[in-house]
C-alpha cells in the first residue's frame, strides 16, 4: 500500500510537473505570440517612418529646387542690373564730358561777350567823339 501512495504520490507530482511544464509551454507560446505581433507591429511602424521619411526627402528636394530655381532668377536679374548699371555709368561719363565742354564752351562765350562789350564800348566812345566833332565842325 505503501508503494501506492508512493507511486500516487509519483503520479501526483508527475501530473502536477506536466501542468507546469505545459503552463510554460502556453505562457512561452504566449510570449511568443506577443512578440511575433509586437515585431509585426514594429515592421508596420518602420514601414511607415520610411514611407514619411521618402515624402519627406521629396519636399526637402522639391524646397531645394525651388530655391535653386529662385537663385538662379536671382542671379540673371543681379546680371541685369549689374549690365544696366555698366551702362548708367558710361551714359554719365558722357553726360560729364558734355558738361565739361559746355564749361568750357560757355567760358569762351563769356570771354567772346567781354571782348564785344568792350568792342562795343569802344565803338560808343569813338561814336561820341565823332559827334561831339561834327557838332564842332556844324557850328
Amino acid at each position: 500500500m505503501e508503494t501506492a501512495f508512493t507511486l500516487m504520490g509519483h503520479m501526483k507530482l508527475m501530473m502536477y510537473d506536466i501542468q507546469l511544464e505545459q503552463q510554460r509551454i502556453e505562457g512561452s507560446e504566449r510570449i511568443q505570440q506577443e512578440l511575433v505581433k509586437q515585431i509585426l507591429n514594429n515592421q508596420n511602424g518602420l514601414k511607415q517612418l520610411v514611407q514619411e521619411t521618402c515624402r519627406f526627402k521629396e519636399l526637402v528636394n522639391s524646397v531645394i529646387f525651388a530655391i535653386e530655381e529662385k537663385n538662379e532668377k536671382l542671379m540673371n536679374k543681379n546680371d541685369t542690373l549689374h549690365y544696366q548699371n555698366l551702362q548708367k555709368k558710361s551714359e554719365l561719363e558722357k553726360l560729364k564730358q558734355q558738361l565739361a565742354k559746355s564749361q568750357v564752351r560757355e567760358k569762351e562765350l563769356e570771354y567772346q561777350c567781354a571782348t564785344l562789350a568792350q568792342d562795343l564800348q569802344t565803338v560808343k566812345q569813338q561814336l561820341t567823339k565823332e559827334q561831339e566833332v561834327s557838332k564842332k565842325l556844324l557850328q
